[in-house]
């Protein structure tokens, strides 16, 4: 556990991604638990952080402006950063470079709230999603493999994947209650795994060295004659422990705190 004691301290401080981008590797390997992960949930409390007070002091015009300059920001510093010191790693954890997710997710919720048309803004998702495959499968046909490590999937392919996740909220967002992809994701098992997400995201990487130890890969493998087979095995243990801690952490711990919101009132500010 000496590397997380080494570097623990900037994770309370949401300064995780920092680290492992000015070293140039995920340093949050311990023997039984793992959070190197936590540089996401850094990105996102950044976010938290500075986004209600642009809120608060911009236009809605305006507001549209920086979500796409944001956008277009996170694009250019990714490739700036690959082409003169090719930090993938920066490039992946740096919040900087990942705002572009959360300005997509901002700008949605500005025009689904705008004037914009549920019909228009499902035709433009429904391209925008075509665009954004087309693009992803001729990256992965260039490189052969579809992995962060590459100059081309660390830029533009994480910039598409923005775009077609994205695409899905808004056609999730703008479609009528009785269109196929409503239905979808209003489905029971869906809906759970989305109660339990946080949890299930940050126990299923944090307990993966405690999963391994529990069932070695070379040891599956050998017994099944089948690395494929010994995979999904690990797999299969690995999100029953990721759900067991997950449940419980809701039951214990998350849903004290969402029963706060009880006093606090909420109001419509137009």
């Amino acid at each position: 556990m000496q590397p997380i004691r080494r570097y623990g301290p900037w994770l309370w401080f949401y300064g995780g991604g920092v680290v492992v981008a000015i070293k140039q590797k995920w340093v949050y390997d311990g023997g039984w638990v793992q959070l190197n992960h936590l540089w996401s949930l850094a990105v996102e409390e950044h976010f938290y952080l500075v986004w209600p007070f642009v809120i608060r002091y911009a236009s809605r015009r305006l507001l549209l402006v920086i979500c796409l300059a944001c956008i277009a920001f996170a694009l250019g510093l990714r490739l700036a950063i690959m082409i003169s010191i090719h930090n993938y790693i920066a490039c992946y954890a740096l919040t900087p470079c990942r705002i572009d997710g959360l300005a997509m997710g901002a700008m949605l919720a500005l025009l689904v709230r705008g004037n914009l048309g549920r019909e228009r803004l499902q035709l433009a998702a429904w391209w925008t999603m075509f665009v954004s495959v087309t693009m992803l499968i001729l990256i992965a046909g260039i490189t052969r493999r579809f992995n962060y490590s590459d100059t081309l999937i660390v830029t533009v392919g994480i910039t598409l994947l923005t775009m077609l996740f994205g695409s899905v909220v808004a056609l999730a967002v703008a479609s009528p209650a009785t269109s196929g992809i409503v239905r979808f994701f209003n489905l029971g098992p869906l809906r759970t795994f989305g109660k339990f997400s946080y949890g299930l995201y940050v126990f299923h990487a944090a307990l993966l060295p405690f999963t391994l130890w529990m069932a070695p890969i070379g040891q599956l493998t050998a017994w099944t004659h089948s690395r494929a087979m010994a995979t999904c095995v690990i797999a299969a243990l690995g999100f029953i422990i990721s759900w067991a801690a997950a449940f419980l952490s809701w039951h214990l711990y998350e849903k004290r705190f969402i029963a706060l919101k009880k006093f606090f009132e909420y109001r419509s500010h137009n």
